[in-house]
C-alpha cells in the first residue's frame, strides 16, 4: 500500500469511530484481526506481512486459530471492549498508522489510553503496541537494542516512528512541486527509470500512480531519468503537466478526496489498487468503489490466493517426484531380484538329468559331464556337485534350490505387478496436476494423496467435497463431506454438450472418474477413455432406450476424451469405449482405476478448435487421470 491508498483507508476509518472492540484473534504470525462494532460490526485487518503489509476492512477475515499467541493475548488483555477513538496517519503520507483506544482491558488497571502503531513497510513491517507514556509493551516483531543500522522495537523502550525518507512537502502547489521534480529528475542515476525518480520524489505516491502521472504527461515510465531531459527544467510544459497531476492527488487527498480504483488484466485479475483512477492495462479494466478497504479486500484477498495456490501445487509436484523417484527405484531392484530368481532355471536341469543319469555320476565327484536330452544337437553339461552327498541327494539338493526359487519369483512377480501400478497411478496424479487449474482441483489430489499415504493428514489442506455425492471426493473449502446416499450432482464435473444436445460428463481428478463410474453412470450411458494413457474418464449420456450410440456423439466424446488426457497434444489418439455396465471398479483398487471390456476403439485428433461446445456457463479447462483396461 502507498501513503496515499493509506490515506484514504484511514479516512474511511475515521467515518466509523467511535468503534468498540469486541475481539481480538491473531490468524498467523504476522496478522491481527480486530473485531469493531459502531452501529454495525467490522472487521479490520492489521498485517505487517513483508510481502504485502496491509491495513483495512475485511469481509473475508482468516480463521481464528485454536492457540491465540501471546502478543494476541497481551491485546485481548488490555482491549478488549476498549474504544478506538482516534486514527492518525504518519506525517505526510507516511506508510505508517497509529490507532488510538480508550478504556476497556480485562483486568483492573489495564484501561486508559493504549495505541496500536501499524508499520506498512514492505519486508520491515510491524505491529508495536503503546501504552500511554508512549512505551512499547511489545510487538509482533521484536528488535532488540544495539543493532547496527536497525532501529530498536522492545518492550520497555519510547517508541520512535520509523525514518520518513527525503520528499517534497505534501502541498498542493504545482510551482513548488515541479522545482522539487526538476530537482529530483536532474540528480538521480542516469539509468534509473522515470517512474522510480517521481516515487522516491513525492510522498505517498506509489508505483501505479507514479507510472499513471507519467504517461497522463507523455512520458514513458520507464524512460531513464538522464535520457528524460523535459523534466529536468522547471519551465518545461511536460514537467509542468506532471507536476499539476500529482499536486492535484496531494491536494484532494489532504481534503479526504479520494478516488478509490481498482484495476485488472485482460483474465480479470487484479494488477493494482489507488487512491485515485488509473488507466487499466490492454483489454483490462478499472472500477472505483466508495470503499478503499472493499478494493484492498478483494485485491490482497486473490493475490494471497494464487500464492498458496502455487504453493499448494509446487508441494504436491515435489510430493509425486519423489514417490516416483522411490517407487522408480523399487521397480529397478525388483526387476533385478526378478532376473536373479530366473538364473535359478538350471537348477531343475540339474536335478532331472542327475536323476536321469544317476549311474554316470561317480561317488565323491565334484562336478560330471552329463548328456543334455534338452539340447537340440545333442550336447553335455557339466553339473556341479557336491561331493559329500550321492546322486539323488545332488538331485533332491537342486530340486529343493529350484523350488525356492520359482516361490521367490513368483513373489517377486507379484510385487513387481503392484509397483508397476502404483507408479502408473503416481503418473496419473502427475497428469492431474499438470491439468489443475485452481486451488479446489489441487486441494482434491491433495486429499487424495494424504488418503493414499503420501501426504500426511496434517499436509493436506482441508477440502471437503462441494455436492451432495455418496463419496468422499474433496472439493471447495469450508462444504461438507459428500458421504451418504445421495447422488453427485453433474454440475460437478466439466461439462461439453454432444451433437444432438446430449451432456458429456468429464472427470476433473480420480475421485471424479470414479464416481463417474459408480454414482453418476446409468447402464447405457457411453463410457471413454484413452486408451493405456493417463486422462479423464468421459460419460456420454444417452436414453435408455436409445439403441446404437449416435456416432457422431461418440466421436466428439472422444475428442474431448483424448483432449483430457496426457495425449492432448498427439494425433490419431486411441480412444475406448463401451456402455457404462461394462466398466467396473475392483474392490480395493486405487482411485480412478477400472477394468472395462466389450469395448471399440476410434481414432480422433484433439484439436481444442474442433472440441463440442461447452455446457452453457461453463468455462474450457479440465483435468483427470489414467483408467486401466482389461
Amino acid at each position: 500500500m502507498d501513503g496515499l491508498l493509506i490515506a484514504a483507508v484511514v479516512d474511511e476509518l475515521r467515518r466509523l469511530l467511535p468503534a468498540r472492540v469486541e475481539r481480538i484473534y491473531q490468524p498467523d504470525a504476522h496478522t491481527v484481526i480486530l473485531h469493531l462494532y459502531a452501529g454495525v460490526a467490522r472487521v479490520l485487518l492489521l498485517s505487517a506481512d513483508p510481502r504485502y503489509p496491509r491495513l483495512h476492512l475485511t469481509q473475508h477475515p482468516p480463521a481464528n486459530p485454536p492457540v491465540p499467541p501471546a502478543f494476541c493475548m497481551l491485546l485481548r488483555k488490555h482491549l478488549e471492549s476498549a474504544r478506538l477513538v482516534g486514527v492518525r496517519q504518519g506525517e505526510g503520507f507516511d506508510r505508517w498508522v497509529e490507532l488510538v483506544f480508550h478504556g476497556g482491558g480485562r483486568q483492573p488497571g489495564t484501561g486508559g489510553e493504549k495505541r496500536l502503531v501499524v508499520e506498512l513497510i514492505d519486508r520491515r513491517g510491524n505491529i508495536v503496541f503503546l501504552d500511554e507514556t508512549g512505551h512499547i509493551l511489545d510487538a509482533l516483531r521484536r528488535i532488540p537494542p544495539g543493532q547496527p543500522g536497525t532501529r530498536a522495537v522492545w518492550p520497555g523502550l519510547a517508541y520512535e516512528p520509523p525514518p520518513a525518507p527525503r520528499k517534497a512537502a505534501v502541498t498542493g502547489d504545482a510551482a513548488t512541486l515541479a522545482g522539487h521534480l526538476a530537482r529530483a529528475f536532474r540528480e538521480a542515476p542516469a539509468d534509473r527509470p522515470a517512474w522510480r525518480v517521481l516515487r522516491a520524489a513525492v510522498p505517498g505516491t506509489g508505483r501505479e500512480l507514479a507510472r499513471e502521472a507519467l504517461q497522463r504527461a507523455g512520458v514513458d515510465p520507464e524512460a531513464p531519468a538522464g535520457t528524460a531531459t523535459a523534466l529536468h527544467e522547471p519551465a518545461s510544459p511536460t514537467l509542468q503537466t506532471l507536476a499539476a497531476r500529482v499536486a492535484g492527488w496531494l491536494a484532494r487527498a489532504l481534503r479526504g478526496e479520494f478516488e478509490p480504483t481498482l484495476a485488472w488484466d485482460r483474465e480479470g485479475t487484479p494488477v493494482s489498487v489507488t487512491a485515485f483512477g488509473v488507466s487499466p492495462p490492454p483489454e483490462g479494466g478499472a472500477a472505483g468503489s466508495p470503499s478503499p478497504s472493499e478494493l484492498c479486500d478483494r485485491f490482497y484477498r486473490e493475490h494471497l490466493q494464487r500464492e498458496v495456490t502455487a504453493q499448494l501445487r509446487r508441494r504436491l509436484e515435489q510430493a509425486v517426484r519423489e514417490a516416483v523417484a522411490r517407487v522408480t527405484r523399487r521397480l529397478e531392484a525388483q526387476r533385478q531380484d526378478l532376473e536373479r530368481a530366473e538364473r535359478a532355471e538350471p537348477y531343475r536341469l540339474y536335478g532331472e538329468l542327475l536323476t536321469a543319469f544317476a549311474h554316470q555320476v561317480p561317488r565323491g565327484a565334484r562336478q560330471v559331464e552329463l548328456p543334455n536330452y534338452y539340447d537340440p544337437a545333442g550336447g553335455t553339461i557339466t553339473v556341479p556337485l557336491d561331493p559329500a552327498l550321492g546322486p539323488q541327494e545332488n538331485a533332491q539338493r537342486y530340486f529343493r534350490l529350484y523350488q525356492k526359487a520359482r516361490r521367490g519369483r513368483e513373489q517377486v512377480e507379484e510385487r513387481l505387478r503392484a509397483t508397476e501400478e502404483e507408479l502408473a497411478y503416481l503418473r496419473s496424479v502427475e497428469h492431474a496436476l499438470a491439468e489443475a487449474e485452481d486451488a479446489e482441483d489441487l486441494e482434491a489430489v491433495a486429499a487424495e494423496l494424504a488418503e493414499q499415504g503420501y501426504l500426511e493428514r496434517q499436509e493436506a489442506p482441508a477440502a471437503p467435497p462441494a455436492g451432495n455425492g455418496r463419496g468422499a471426493v474433496r472439493s471447495r473449502p469450508g462444504s461438507r463431506t459428500a458421504e451418504g446416499g445421495r447422488r453427485p450432482r453433474e454440475s460437478q464435473f466439466l461439462r461439453y454438450v454432444a451433437p444432438g444436445g446430449r451432456p458429456i460428463l468429464v472427470g476433473k481428478n480420480n475421485r471424479q472418474n470414479d464416481w463417474l463410474v459408480t454414482r453418476i453412470a446409468n447402464d447405457w450411458d457411453i463410457w471413454l477413455h484413452v486408451k493405456d494413457v493417463p486422462g479423464s474418464h468421459v460419460l456420454l449420456r444417452r436414453d435408455r432406450h436409445e439403441g446404437e450410440p449416435d456416432e457422431e456423439a461418440v466421436l466428439a466424446a472422444a475428442r474431448v476424451a483424448a483432449y483430457h488426457s496426457k495425449a492432448r497434444w498427439s494425433s490419431h489418439v486411441p480412444v475406448d469405449y463401451t456402455e457404462a455396465r461394462y466398466v467396473r471398479k475392483p474392490r480395493g483398487a486405487r482411485p480412478g482405476f477400472v477394468l472395462y471390456d466389450h469395448a471399440r476403439t476410434v481414432y480422433v485428433n484433439p484439436d481444442p478448435e474442433d472440441l463440442p461446445p461447452r455446457w452453457p456457463g461453463e468455462a474450457a479447462g479440465g483435468g483427470g487421470q489414467e483408467a486401466q483396461r482389461t
